[in-house]
């Protein structure tokens, strides 16, 4: 439980504050500093790591700054409307980093003591409302940075600072943009307000989606579950062995991940943000793609990127040599990224057909699915031995489908995409089966837990497992898992065979087909996981 509360703080993370204007002034004797003081004055705060002082001081002097008295006429790094624009950005954006990366260390600290939780009857009520309240801050605090950047984007700002952040991620010390012994100062450009943007938004789109469902949970099952989840680790047992026992905190806990009425719109809206995410991603890409042709090796985008590519085991050389390899295939991604951008807008639509009551998606078009891995496989040059590498199962996502804004007689529960459970004892599981001796799914009760509480499965969903052989590839372990919805909310078609039970085929050359039944959704679904997780999961 010592996590949970860690957590709390997080909740109000986003309004602290820093040095009063007052005691600047004071400092400079003065009743009031001007906007360019308060401007050269943050700049330095930011600099030596007062990030909220800086914040403070950027926000006051932007309002006094007017952009239409920038050098030409024009708004460019000159421009002291600019430096104000940005840098308010950056130590915002600063700020949460740094936060961010002191509560993973001392979660990592936590985790390390192995304590177990203590179960209080208050933590009842707090715990679905610190969950809640920590989402709906942070999204706020997200949307807020992203209105900055579209501000910073749209009037082409530039903002010159030897400032820095440091974030550490496991073992890994990830410094942005780059270390600097001698201080000097970093080129932040519009493609740095872009890359951010796209990963904002990216963030803002699952922020939307877990915001849109509810958190009401007995605290006490939560204790029960993280004691047992530790009991199990010191045991020594795998992930494959643990995440099964977590089946019976849902099954106790029935409006855990289900639709919020209140918040429905969020899910529609998420659509949006990951189209923004997606089209800012494509310009960078370009953009990165030029700036490598004309070596802006000081610009905080490309010594962010070296940065992190310092930090990978295996030695690549820097992001623009890997670009360099890539070659033709940059613009052909930057083109799908784009395609993929106007499908989650519905800019273009994800057309399917529907024949004999069973609905079916075109293999090959230009249109807003998501085709994997023929979007993948087309534009890369070693597209033909990628293809022959992955599983024979082909998917496409209808993603007018599965982002559409759920209502209350169509909801979208989180739950619903969790596994099949059985019961063991008087205890529910989830169902991952490892190397199964008979038919796959067979011989056992199955419930779903889609809708709440546990309901029964009528329907036979076992498998031959011979309709997961892969010609000449031997695969071990196999792993299988029986989803509740296998088509994600009607919006996963595929193209998958079974020569040992027709029944079973989905699709063919020519076409996606939606499954039909949760027998089917399920081989196909496994058909193109299992070979995958058998390779992830040892």
């Amino acid at each position: 439980m010592k996590k949970f509360f860690i957590l709390l703080p997080l909740a109000f993370l986003f309004a602290y504050c820093g040095k009063s204007p007052e005691e600047v002034k004071k400092e400079e004797g003065k009743l009031e500093l001007s906007a360019p003081e308060k401007v050269e004055l943050a700049k330095k705060s930011l600099e030596i790591g007062l990030v909220s002082d800086a914040k403070k001081l950027f926000s006051e002097a932007l309002p006094q700054l007017n952009k239409a008295e920038c050098k030409d006429g024009k708004i460019g790094k000159t421009c002291l409307y600019c430096d104000a624009l940005y840098g308010k950005f950056l130590a915002d954006f600063y700020a949460t980093l740094g936060l961010l990366g002191q509560l993973l260390e001392q979660l990592q600290k936590e985790e390390e003591k192995q304590t177990s939780p203590i179960y209080t009857k208050q933590s009842d009520p707090l715990l679905s409302q610190s969950v809640e309240l920590i989402l709906g801050k942070l999204l706020e605090k997200i949307d807020s940075q992203r209105k900055d950047l579209q501000t910073i984007i749209q009037d082409n700002c530039e903002f010159s600072s030897s400032a820095t952040v440091s974030l550490k991620l496991l073992s890994l010390n990830i410094v942005i943009p780059a270390r600097s012994e001698e201080k000097k100062e970093f080129l932040y450009s519009s493609l740095f307000a872009k890359t951010n943007y796209a990963i904002l938004s990216l963030l803002a789109g699952v922020i939307d989606i877990l915001y849109s469902q509810n958190y009401s949970v007995s605290a006490k099952e939560v204790f029960n579950l993280l004691k047992e989840i530790i009991k199990l680790s010191e045991a020594g047992k795998s992930l494959v062995e643990i995440i099964p026992y977590t089946g019976d905190f849902f099954a106790k806990n029935p409006e855990f991940l289900t639709q919020n009425n209140n918040r429905v719109n969020l899910w529609g809206k998420s659509a949006k943000d990951f189209s923004e995410s997606l089209s800012y991603l494509s310009q960078v890409i370009s953009d990165v793609s030029e700036g490598c042709k004309s070596n802006k090796t000081n610009e905080a985008t490309f010594l962010t990127l070296n940065s992190i590519f310092s930090l990978l085991p295996v030695n690549i050389g820097d992001f623009c040599g890997l670009l360099n390899i890539i070659g033709e295939s940059i613009e052909k991604f930057s083109n799908l990224l784009s395609r993929w951008s106007k499908g989650f807008s519905g800019e273009l639509k994800c057309n399917y057909e529907e024949d004999q009551g069973k609905r079916k998606i075109k293999r090959f078009a230009e249109d807003g699915c998501i085709r994997f891995p023929d979007d993948i496989t087309k534009i890369l040059s070693i597209g033909g031995i990628l293809s022959n590498l992955l599983p024979p199962v082909k998917l496409s996502i209808e993603l007018g489908a599965l982002f559409s804004v759920p209502t209350p007689d169509s909801p979208k529960h989180l739950r619903a995409l969790l596994p099949l459970t059985t019961k063991q004892g008087d205890k529910f599981v989830f169902v991952i089966q490892v190397e199964p001796q008979g038919d796959v799914f067979s011989g056992m009760e199955l419930f779903t837990l889609e809708k709440g509480a546990p309901e029964k499965i009528q329907e036979d969903i076992s498998i031959p497992k011979k309709c997961f052989d892969i010609a000449g590839i031997s695969l071990k372990p196999k792993i299988f898992i029986p989803f509740a919805d296998p088509t994600f909310f009607g919006s996963l078609y595929f193209n998958a065979a079974c020569k040992e039970d027709e029944s079973l085929n989905v699709g063919n050359d020519e076409y996606f087909e939606l499954p039909d039944n949760k027998r089917k959704g399920n081989f196909a679904i496994n058909a193109l996981i299992s070979p995958i997780l058998s390779l992830i999961i040892r």
